[in-house]
């Protein structure tokens, strides 16, 4: 009992100083990269190339988990430009209990939102593509509450993040040749058409070094993308100030979000 009533006078103190003082700037740790991973982000630097790492995630069959559909945002923040997270969750942006991402992170922005079938594992994958890109927080969250080291931050253009997740929804949710069964297992022919990171990352001018030659000489194919599509992009607003992506209109964090739990 003490401890709780401890906590919660903790917390009220942090509130106060919170309404009186500017949301401090989330810091990262660039000497670290890659310092911290979750169970679910495979050592991609094991191997020889990322086209082998996304292969043997991909490869993995659909936990009960995996299988859920679900929403995969990328978070903005003001104060740390050029540093966005990722995340999924199994409600809307709009849901109000999303909130407690504004409780981590004052000041934040929701500019991507969308849905996609095996949603977990479309995060997993996405963290194994840009796992160069990652970085960790170089101090636990300010929220009394939380008090963890988020790890799910990148160091990336939006246009380049917003390009490859969407690729990798479509991919997912293919009509033409399912990833996956209805049972979970992977359907080895669909690896033939998934996107492949060096192809779009050129297309688009991404800083990410290219992969090398893989030690098997097997591994996804690159997969094109019209240019069409790239104009596209572009004309979204993509490229400039962070706005909602796509068709989900999400809006701010400050007044839709409540309650997921920060990864």
């Amino acid at each position: 009992m003490d401890e709780i009533e401890d906590r919660e006078a903790k917390q009220r103190l942090f509130d106060l100083i919170s309404s009186k003082w500017p949301a401090p700037t989330i810091v990262l740790d660039f000497e670290t990269p890659n310092s911290t991973r979750k169970e679910n982000c495979h050592k991609a630097d094991l191997f020889w190339d990322k086209d082998e790492a996304l292969t043997l995630v991909m490869k993995k069959n659909l936990s009960s988990e995996d299988k859920k559909t679900g929403y995969i945002y990328v978070i903005y923040f003001p104060g740390s430009p050029g540093k966005l997270k990722v995340g999924t969750s199994e409600i809307h942006c709009k849901d109000a209990r999303f909130k407690n991402h504004q409780e981590c992170f004052p000041g934040c922005d929701l500019i991507y939102c969308k849905s996609v079938g095996n949603a977990r594992r479309v995060e997993q994958i996405i963290f194994t593509d840009f796992e160069d890109n990652r970085r960790l927080m170089k101090h636990p969250c300010s929220n009394l509450n939380c008090r963890q080291k988020h790890t799910e931050f990148f160091e990336v253009g939006k246009a380049e993040l917003f390009a490859r997740i969407d690729k990798w929804r479509e991919w997912m949710d293919s009509m033409d040749e399912r990833p996956y069964s209805k049972g979970g297992v992977f359907n080895i022919k669909a690896s033939r058409s998934s996107p492949h990171r060096k192809s779009v990352r050129e297309s688009i001018g991404g800083s990410s070094p290219p992969s090398t030659p893989s030690k098997t000489g097997k591994g996804p194919p690159s997969g094109s993308i019209p240019t069409s599509f790239f104009s596209e992009l572009e004309d979204s607003g993509y490229g400039s100030e962070p706005e909602m992506s796509g068709g989900d209109s999400c809006g701010s964090l400050t007044s839709q979000m409540e309650s997921v739990k920060i990864k």
